[in-house]
């Protein structure tokens, strides 16, 4: 029997001690009532649903009485759920006694036919219906086409050929893809017109990114290229209000000053923690709840801060490696972690990076990474992945650090495909830059027809190593980054979860109806579309997958 959120939450109410928990339950509720009724009530489209979740999104009671992440997690699955039930039924595949019959013959011919071509495979892509009956070709648009050419001329100067030709600015685009098409060109002719022992790096490093449909507004140069509507449309959305001020905590941290000298010696402060923590400890216990609170956790990282000034386990900041900001980090974050997210350190590989590069490997007929691109620490959710931090070491050259953000952020677009193809709607992805203790928070959002990268909140996160430092830290904003950073993260991972399990089940159906049917889809070689294409740095030189398969002549590079 089907029940709306309204009438779910009436009969859960005394079961779940939060609106949060109560809708996490009716998300679970709802996966299995697509995975089981859908198929046999196809009319039950996506409408009831957004009323529904319409009603819990918006004015309703609900909505007032959930927490800041619950809100979040409800504006993030409303798509999630839609966007997940819609492409189940896109994606359903009717049986076809004709089909059946026709299936093997079908098969051959579509396997001598991708042998025998001899016209650009590449420029073609085949649809399915919703029955899995095969289209006639369509050509993909002459700007998918030309961001493929663009790539090939990169290619050419990250491998350091000297000769490469750099495509013209196509007609057709939209505005905002014109101006990255012309931001990563503008870069590329830089590169290739600078003398060979004085060519800049970062210029690449600014054309991968462009070329990766992003527009980073950290790097105020790329503000050139696109309107100022637009600019500010994108600022204002990677922008947090609140971020850096969480009420309890600052509550709780302004009322700890007042308890000690400001001024004291950090050791004191770090005792005096202890103590208020272990009454915490103590009363709780006492009431029998095993579970630790979040003003236990800000007061255990306050003795670890004061131990960072005091005792410097890691010496002075100058001398201070990657390892060392890595672990002192680590613990923050580990003491700070909400339920059901797990953070991942040691140069951990990124599985969402080995998808864009077997897309890459698809395309061009070189082969990718089984591991995908390293990480210096990654949150997952589950086995989902929904964000990823950089480290570097504060002795690094200012170009270095510069660099690693490009990268950061390119890492942080595979992690949004990743969630986008789970069918998670319009996901923001938070990344990390860290150099030393010191570090910022930046998200990626998408912006009408490309998606743009901004800092969250002007305010830096910073661990203490002075006493003025540590009055600093004390008041709240740093942790308060950190605490709202990792409930967004677990509100994220939430509602990705259930979108996981919405399209593992589309998925397993759709498999098995086509294994059933013998039905054929050839694979695409090039993008469909241009906001899908990200760009991970070269690995080594390969040779490029001609229109004939038996002939692979020198060509330009790709990365593997």
């Amino acid at each position: 029997m089907y029940y709306s959120f309204t009438e779910f939450l009436a009969n859960a109410s005394a079961e779940y001690k939060s609106i949060q928990s109560a809708f996490l339950a009716y998300q679970r509720y709802i996966t299995d009532y697509c995975r089981v009724n859908l198929r046999k009530r196809p009319t039950l489209s996506a409408k009831s649903l957004q009323q529904e979740y319409s009603l819990f999104a918006g004015s309703g009671e609900p909505t007032k009485s959930a927490d800041a992440a619950a809100s979040q997690m409800v504006q993030t699955s409303i798509g999630t759920i839609l966007n997940t039930h819609n492409k189940f039924h896109v994606n359903r595949r009717k049986s076809n006694a004709n089909d059946q019959v026709a299936g093997t013959s079908k098969r051959k011919a579509a396997l001598e036919e991708e042998e025998e071509e001899e016209e650009p495979r590449g420029l073609e892509e085949v649809t399915p219906d919703r029955k899995g009956k095969k289209r006639s070709r369509e050509p993909i648009s002459v700007s998918d086409n030309c961001w493929h050419d663009l790539y090939l001329a990169f290619a050419s100067a990250h491998f350091g050929e000297e000769h490469f030709t750099i495509p013209a600015i196509p007609d057709g685009l939209s505005p905002n893809h014109r101006g990255l098409y012309s931001l990563a060109r503008d870069r590329l002719q830089e590169y290739q017109g600078s003398k060979k022992n004085q060519r800049d790096p970062m210029l690449l490093k600014d054309a991968m990114v462009a070329m990766s449909c992003l527009v980073n507004l950290l790097s105020p140069t790329s503000y050139d290229y696109f309107s100022g509507d637009f600019i500010a449309k994108a600022y204002d959305q990677c922008m947090e209000k609140d971020f850096s001020e969480h009420q309890q905590i600052v509550s709780w941290l302004g009322k700890f000053k007042d308890s000690v000298n400001p001024v004291a010696d950090p050791s004191i402060i770090r005792d005096t923690a202890s103590i208020e923590k272990a009454d915490l400890i103590k009363a709780r216990l006492l009431l029998g709840d095993k579970t630790r609170s979040m003003h236990e956790k800000v007061l255990e990282v306050i003795e670890q801060v004061c131990d960072l000034v005091t005792e410097r386990p890691f010496g002075d900041i100058q001398t201070l490696s990657e390892c060392d900001c890595l672990i002192a980090w680590t613990n923050i974050f580990k003491t700070m972690l909400p339920d059901g997210l797990t953070l991942h350190t040691g140069e951990t590989g990124l599985l969402s990076s080995k998808e864009v590069q077997c897309e890459i490997s698809e395309e061009y007929g070189n082969e990718g990474s089984d591991m995908g691109r390293r990480v210096d620490m990654k949150f997952c959710y589950g086995h989902i992945e929904v964000a990823n931090i950089e480290y570097k070491s504060p002795a690094q050259k200012k170009t270095t650090r510069a660099k690693q953000s490009r990268k950061n952020l390119r890492l942080g677009r595979c992690i949004q495909r990743r969630l986008e193809n789970l069918g998670v709607s319009l996901p923001e992805i938070f990344c990390g830059d860290i150099s030393g203790y010191i570090g910022i928070i930046t998200k990626i959002v998408r912006v009408d027809d490309v998606y743009a990268a901004g800092k969250v909140t002007n305010n830096v996160i910073a661990l203490p190593t002075s006493k003025t430092a540590l009055n600093t830290f004390m008041d709240g904003q740093t942790l308060s980054c950190i605490v709202h950073l990792l409930d967004r993260l677990a509100a994220l991972g939430a509602s990705a979860q259930v979108a996981a399990e919405l399209y593992e089940s589309a998925e397993s159906e759709v498999e098995f109806e086509e294994d059933t049917e013998y039905d054929v889809i050839p694979r695409h070689r090039f993008p469909k579309t241009v906001d899908k294409t990200i760009i991970l740095t070269p690995r080594k030189k390969q040779k490029v997958f001609h229109n004939d398969r038996s002939v692979r002549p020198p060509a330009a590079p790709i990365f593997s």
